[in-house]
């Protein structure tokens, strides 16, 4: 099944869950895709990354910013780019602007806008971790490579070779 179908068959998902037909819905999923791999998991995650990229690359065009007619959506290298952990606010998972306020815990380096989010940060544990979209491993935050799309989403990745592993997901 392509992942086209398997995107408009989550949204479908979604719809039946807001109708109040979560358990139709559930019994759908299972029999139309199967039990989830993380596989199916990253080429749905990168579907999302590749529509933010070319979003953001129709708004440069409509402000003029952008010159080439053409849109370079075949290269998902150009849909992510890697930022530094400290510009990211680790409670959100976005990229922030302003500067971040380093949470120091058990030796690690965390990064939160302010001490609002540096309670809930030291006070929830959850929040030092995210999951690998390739291989579905709980990563820590403070040493994972952290990488945002165009919507200031961020992704955390446990390697370079898992990066690479995800951008190569695109066509399959």
């Amino acid at each position: 099944m392509g992942m086209q179908k398997k995107v408009i068959r989550l949204f479908t998902i979604g719809l039946g869950f807001v109708l109040g037909l979560g358990v139709l819905a559930s019994a759908q999923v299972q029999a139309e895709i199967g039990p989830s791999s993380s596989t199916d998991k990253s080429v749905l995650t990168l579907e999302s990354v590749r529509q933010n990229y070319l979003a953001a690359e129709r708004a440069k065009k409509l402000r003029g910013e952008l010159k080439s007619t053409a849109t370079s959506s075949e290269n998902p290298g150009q849909w992510l780019r890697q930022v530094e952990r400290n510009s990211v606010n680790m409670v959100t998972n976005r990229l922030w602007a302003d500067e971040q306020k380093v949470v120091n815990i058990g030796g690690r380096e965390y990064y939160v806008p302010n001490a609002d989010y540096g309670f809930a940060f030291t006070h929830n544990p959850s929040l030092r971790y995210a999951t690998d979209p390739v291989t579905g491993k709980k990563i820590d935050k403070s040493g994972a490579l952290a990488y945002s799309d165009y919507k200031d989403r961020v992704l955390y990745f446990e390697s370079q070779d898992s990066y690479r592993e995800f951008l190569s997901a695109f066509g399959k």
